[in-house]
């Protein structure tokens, strides 16, 4: 005759099932079809079974059919859109891990899904000089061309906006962060302070209206909104870990040049150059490859790497090449510190070359042609000719200059 399960076994029976359903999290869907899994990051193939399938976290998703996807998901109550971005089908949500891999990897209209990262300021810089980068040759030969009219965004958290170097040319928007930034204060100097407060507070673009940007979001504004706020530039002095491919984020960006081709988005490499990638086509390749995050692998935006005063790329500016060889960063620039300052530096030169093309020519013109000023005017350092370390070269805002003014 079977003996019947006392009641204090069944209690610990139950507490053992709770407890495996929550420590194992990763059992209620320890398969995924290759088909489906492929549509993860490479990053996230790697990390998805040590997620909880009760864990919330944003996900950016790259869809076929963004009103197909919008109509599919509206039926979930447990899937909340936070963003789109429209031109690239880009869209982040928040979600748990268990509906991202049992709802909406297996639509065959999703094409990408990422795991949000937090952005992270790559260094401010305590030492600026605008001399190495031929800035101050402009400012001495063409005072005119300062970015008086040109509008920049600096994307990340809010400056001080009551900074007397930026007196009467800050522009309040509704894009900007809560947070204040020390960090986003000195990009903010160093693409256009005016120097009211000393000398060497004065930025490239020192005549330019100076917006910010909140980067909680990693992917592009509105299109609408860049228009809105006739925004022409903008700079981005962070970056997240390593990450060699290209994802939903600079496909997003890509698309944001596209829509606005005038607009120019310029990113610091990062400063991971003494690191080596475990990931992608170059893993394992000590030093290269440590370009710090997907969305700097978009096409049509400029990557700045950083150099000292004697132009020597320092050792920890990120190098490509890019996940598929193309050449990254494009540009390096003087910066101490980190790539943050190199980024704003040449944020502060396109600026300054939008007015002038304007003053010359009647108009904005693409960041297409901007970027191929800056590339082709740029100072061969390092390696001769064109390579992974330095890109292009050290910008050179004379040259690039120039170039402008006298139609070359």
């Amino acid at each position: 005759m079977r003996s019947v399960p006392s009641i204090n076994c069944l209690v610990k029976l139950k507490r053992i099932l709770v407890l495996f359903v929550f420590f194992v999290p990763s059992i209620s869907f320890s398969q995924i079809p290759a088909s489906e899994l492929k549509k993860f990051s490479p990053l996230l193939q790697k990390e998805w079974k040590e997620r909880s399938n009760q864990e919330k976290a944003l996900f950016i998703v790259a869809v076929k059919d963004i009103a197909y996807f919008k109509k599919k998901i509206g039926t979930y109550t447990g899937i909340k859109i936070i963003y789109e971005y429209e031109p690239a089908n880009v869209f982040l949500v928040k979600t748990t891990w268990r509906e991202i891999i049992r709802e909406i990897l297996p639509l065959d209209e999703v094409l990408f899904i990422d795991v949000h990262r937090v952005a992270k300021e790559e260094l401010a810089v305590s030492n600026f000089d605008i001399s190495i980068d031929k800035v101050n040759l402009v400012h001495s030969k063409f005072p005119q061309y300062n970015g008086n009219g040109i509008v920049v965004s600096v994307k990340e958290n809010r400056p001080d906006t009551d900074d007397i170097d930026f007196h009467g040319r800050y522009l309040s928007t509704t894009l900007s962060s809560t947070i204040f930034s020390t960090h986003a204060t000195t990009m903010a100097t160093i693409v256009g302070g005016g120097s009211n407060t000393y000398y060497e507070g004065k930025g490239v673009a020192w005549g330019s209206s100076i917006s910010s940007s909140n980067f909680a979001i990693l992917l592009p504004e509105a299109d609408a909104a860049y228009q809105q706020y006739n925004i022409t530039v903008q700079n981005h002095s962070y970056g997240t870990g390593i990450e060699n491919f290209y994802g939903a984020d600079a496909a997003a960006y890509d698309a944001s040049v596209i829509a606005r081709p005038s607009l120019m988005h310029v990113f610091s490499a990062g400063n991971s150059g003494t690191q080596t990638s475990t990931t992608g086509t170059y893993a394992n390749v000590p030093g290269y490859a440590n370009i710090t995050g997907s969305f700097k692998m978009a096409k049509n935006i400029i990557t700045v790497g950083h150099i000292d005063s004697l132009g020597v790329v320092l050792a920890p500016s990120s190098k490509g090449p890019a996940y598929d060889g193309r050449i990254k960063p494009e540009l390096v620039a003087f910066a101490e510190d980190g790539s943050s300052g190199a980024a704003a530096i040449v944020s502060g030169m396109a600026l300054v070359l939008q007015q002038a093309y304007k003053d010359i020519y009647g108009y904005i013109p693409s960041s297409a042609l901007i970027k191929a000023i800056l590339l082709n005017s740029a100072d061969d350092i390092d390696s001769k000719g064109i390579d992974f370390t330095s890109g292009y070269g050290a910008a050179n805002a004379y040259k690039a200059m120039l170039a402008v003014i006298n139609a070359r």
